[in-house]
């Protein structure tokens, strides 16, 4: 997981997956149970600082305040 520096937004999205986000333009999931990458999903715009998850998507705020990705799951 060398891509996961400055990654500093967490979303756990039931009790064994992580979604981890930061200032790259991807989202990883990580597995706790084995502690291993299990996806890794393409955002268009670097820069994630807030993560929420409704049924079927979740929803990235970007630290310019002005940009909303909406990726499904």
């Amino acid at each position: 997981m060398d891509e996961a520096e400055d990654m500093h937004s967490l979303l756990l999205t039931d009790s064994s997956t992580l979604l981890v986000a930061g200032l790259q333009n991807h989202v990883l999931e990580i597995d706790l149970n084995t502690v291993q990458e299990t996806q890794k999903y393409t955002v268009q715009v670097p820069g994630i600082t807030i993560m929420r998850q409704s049924n079927r998507f979740f929803f990235c705020g970007h630290t310019s305040g002005k940009r909303l990705s909406l990726i499904h799951i």
